[in-house]
């Protein structure tokens, strides 16, 4: 996700419930909550600036309305168990098509 500094593999399993607050708020910084299940490590935060609100504001809106308990960008069921350098690939598919809003 732009500028969340987040692992592909984390930004996968990122659900709405981890976003509510500051997108519904349209709040900027955006805050991200990352679990500790997500991370397997202790409870983590991050924030994305307006370029990375925008982009994901657009991307979801042809998914809302959303549930707590949904992906962002994918059913982790759907992405299995596969290596980093995949789910890299993957990821960078959804965002080139979040970028081209912006050129």
């Amino acid at each position: 996700m732009l500028e969340s500094g987040l692992r592909p593999r984390t930004i996968c399993k990122l659900q709405y419930k981890h976003i509510k607050g500051g997108f519904e708020a349209g709040r900027v910084p955006m805050k991200i909550d990352i679990p500790p299940q997500i991370v397997k490590d202790r409870p983590r935060i991050t924030f994305i600036e307006e370029d990375g609100y925008q982009a994901l504001k657009e991307n979801l809106s042809s998914l809302m309305p959303l549930n707590d308990d949904d992906y962002i960008f994918a059913r982790e069921k759907h992405w299995g168990k596969r290596s980093g350098a995949i789910d890299l690939m993957l990821l960078q598919t959804v965002l080139d098509g979040l970028l081209e809003s912006f050129v």
